[in-house]
């Protein structure tokens, strides 16, 4: 059975939730890092390479129809910890500098076991924010039960 809690609704519109996993931490974070593990939880954009891992500054960008896109931008990496990436869409009103909108995985250990934590938000300064927040809480769900059977089979 897959223990994962209930998403948490911890700030205006902020997801937070995690899952236990019986894999170490390495091979919780190679899950995350690595586009061939990457592409079996998430999708990768099209002229990503193969064999590129995420690093500090890659930029993750999606096409949109027409000239919009959506971009995740790897803002912290700390190894076997954390990643962080921040959120932005094309369309939304102003630049990237006016949003700080994240999407952070943290491995952390509890009571001997692995933990994998998924905080994305704050969509409270979209005008859409609760349609975000919908869609991350869907996503959460779905993507730490893909990691967690992937890191649990390395």
């Amino acid at each position: 059975m897959i223990a994962i809690s209930s998403p948490q609704r911890s700030k205006p519109l902020i997801v937070q939730t995690q899952i236990d996993i019986k894999a170490s931490k390495e091979e919780i974070w190679s899950v995350l890092i690595a586009p061939q593990y990457i592409a079996k939880w998430d999708s990768l954009p099209p002229h990503h390479s193969a064999k590129e891992e995420l690093a500090h500054g890659t930029v993750l960008r999606y096409p949109g129809i027409g000239d919009d896109y959506t971009e995740f931008t790897v803002s912290e990496k700390i190894k076997n910890q954390k990643l962080t990436l921040q959120l932005y869409c094309s369309h939304w009103q102003g630049t990237k500098d006016d949003y700080d909108i994240s999407y952070e995985y943290t491995i952390h250990r509890m009571e001997g076991l692995n933990f994998l934590e998924l905080r994305m938000g704050d969509f409270d300064a979209l005008s859409k924010g609760i349609m975000y927040f919908d869609a991350s809480l869907d996503f959460a769900n779905n993507a730490l039960n893909k990691i967690k059977a992937i890191a649990e089979n390395l």
